[in-house]
């Protein structure tokens, strides 16, 4: 029987940093391999990615291991997962445009809808230092 896979969703964001982090958390624990994948709007761009690659360097992913495809994004990562025959999608809840402090950023919620295999979407983690002075810490 194949290794499960479970396919992470970057666009070189901090999202997509975290959502590394969770992938990769989660296949130590299931003993899965991790597939990292970018969906750039067009052959050759990389959506944000400095030439230099610094997200990739700092999330610690070998330009190899990154696949890139071409297109919508929710539409290619659900097309790539059930052509991979992945056993999860993760990807973060927001990515790297506009400001958006309480919905799921577009490409997240499109996905949950279109995929057609679980989809963990993650968010940002609130930390005590973070809420100090918000309405979270008068809990």
């Amino acid at each position: 029987m194949a290794r499960p896979s479970i396919l992470v969703g970057v666009d070189f964001s901090e999202p997509a940093a975290r959502a590394l982090v969770e992938a990769r958390t989660m296949a130590r624990a299931l003993d899965a391999d991790v597939q990292v994948v970018h969906v750039a709007p067009a052959i050759g761009e990389y959506g944000g990615e400095p030439a230099g690659g610094g997200w990739l360097a700092a999330n610690e992913v070998a330009v190899e291991d990154l696949e890139v495809r071409c297109g919508t994004p929710w539409v290619e990562l659900a097309r790539h997962a059930s052509e991979h025959r992945s056993h999860l999608i993760v990807v973060g809840s927001h990515g790297g445009r506009g400001y958006q402090p309480v919905s799921l950023g577009s490409t997240a919620l499109r996905l949950t809808l279109a995929a057609t295999r679980p989809v963990v979407v993650v968010g940002q983690r609130v930390t005590a230092a973070s809420r100090s002075g918000s309405a979270l810490a008068h809990r």
